[in-house]
């Protein structure tokens, strides 16, 4: 079995070692609701980005003066492709994610948010620079648990994952 699955492992490096296969890309998000990093792996028709960010959605209105942090994980699926030139590739994507954090909701109360996620958008990539642009959307739908000292934990819809997906969101990203 471990033999398997460093075989797996050795295979899957040396895939991403070609660059007409996998391609990695690194960079950071903006956004009103989260600032943080990207890593985005493509592979095929797809890339598979993983977020780690700053949830600050309430604290850029000054309700609460510490950031939640938050990871997710997408898989984005190029459903159109455009070359308008040979340095410019646009592609119009989408797909599911999931995310899970330490965040703040809208009753303000800090706790542990998960849920399953979407995003769609598009992505310019320059190829002559090594720079990708994406401009898009991504929203959440799942829990959000608060604990209280006297032991009364409450689970309840994480509402800013479903408001703050209107919010739109920047990606830039170094092309490896």
């Amino acid at each position: 079995m471990v033999n398997k699955t460093a075989l797996l492992i050795i295979t899957a490096l040396l895939a991403c070692a070609s660059p007409a296969f996998c391609q990695i890309q690194a960079g950071a998000v903006f956004s009103p609701k989260a600032c943080g990093a990207s890593l985005a792996i493509g592979m095929g028709r797809g890339v598979t980005e993983v977020r780690l960010c700053a949830d600050l959605e309430k604290v850029l209105r000054g309700e609460t003066p510490y950031p939640g942090v938050s990871a997710s994980c997408f898989m984005e699926y190029n459903i159109y492709e455009w070359h308008p030139s040979e340095d410019l590739a646009i592609y119009y994507f989408a797909g599911p994610g999931a995310m899970a954090g330490y965040v703040v909701d809208s009753n303000l109360k800090r706790g542990v948010a998960a849920g399953l996620a979407a995003i769609t958008g598009f992505s310019f990539a320059f190829t002559e620079s090594h720079i990708c642009i994406t401009a898009g959307f991504s929203g959440v739908l799942g829990g959000h648990l608060t604990f209280t000292d006297t032991h009364e934990n409450t689970l309840r819809l994480y509402k800013s994952g479903l408001r703050n997906a209107i919010m739109p969101e920047l990606t830039v990203r170094y092309m490896f």
